[in-house]
């Protein structure tokens, strides 16, 4: 997983084939098929940028206090850090990210 922003040689036609696949905008998974969990929230950490961390869920579910949280991803960011609405990514301020 890399975000956009490192552009290897043959990116298009990478992902025009489907070698490779971009799950959020700036966002490029390096692989094809299905994103697994983990793969999913990388995307979500990488295409909400700087200062973000898994919570709430989704970081109980990683940390193995609870099953799985279902398919949505959240994520806190600082109160200073406004960050645009994804599909499957719940984003918390708080002043503790």
């Amino acid at each position: 997983m890399t975000s956009a922003s490192s552009r290897p040689p043959g990116r298009r036609a990478r992902l025009a084939s489907g070698k490779w696949q971009r799950p959020y905008p700036g966002v490029v998974a390096t692989f094809s098929g299905s994103l697994d969990r983990p793969a999913q929230l990388w995307a979500a950490l990488l295409v909400c940028g700087p200062d973000v961390v898994l919570s709430h869920e989704t970081a109980a579910a990683v940390s193995g206090l609870i099953p799985d949280p279902g398919a949505e991803v959240h994520v806190s960011v600082p109160l200073t850090r406004r960050v645009a609405p994804r599909p499957g990514i719940v984003v918390h301020r708080s002043m503790y990210a």
